[in-house]
Parts: structure tokens; sequence; C-alpha cells
């Protein structure tokens, strides 16, 4: 990941995807929400080379269960 601008621009572009809404909590992280769904938490920059990957892998398993 090359910086965190970029980070969250991809996170964007994922979200989106998959019909998420991006907001900011109070502690600075970033909550994914969808209707029906249970909220994904992430980090607001990427400290860890595998943040986005752990995020769409969220993502997914997250629109498998009911």
């Amino acid at each position: 990941m090359s910086s965190a601008k970029e980070y969250r621009k991809q996170l964007a572009a994922l979200a989106a995807r998959h019909d998420y809404e991006i907001t900011r909590t109070k502690g600075g992280h970033l909550k994914l929400s969808k209707p029906g769904r249970p909220p994904i938490h992430a980090p607001s920059s990427a400290s860890d080379p595998r943040s986005l990957k752990n995020v769409r892998s969220y993502i997914l398993r997250n629109e498998r269960t009911t």
C-alpha cells in the first residue's frame, strides 16, 4: 500500500461495489454499514499491508451470512 490516501480510495471503491456506506467513528476508525448487515470496522490508515485484504474478506464473509 503506497499511502493512507490511496488505501482510503481503494476502500471506498470496495465499499461502493458492495453497497456499504462509510462513516468515521469517534475513535477515528472507519465503519462500513449496510442495512440488514452487521457493521464492519476498519482502520483509517493501513499500517498493515494486509489491511485492505482483511476488510475485503470481512465484507465477503458478511455478505454470506443471513
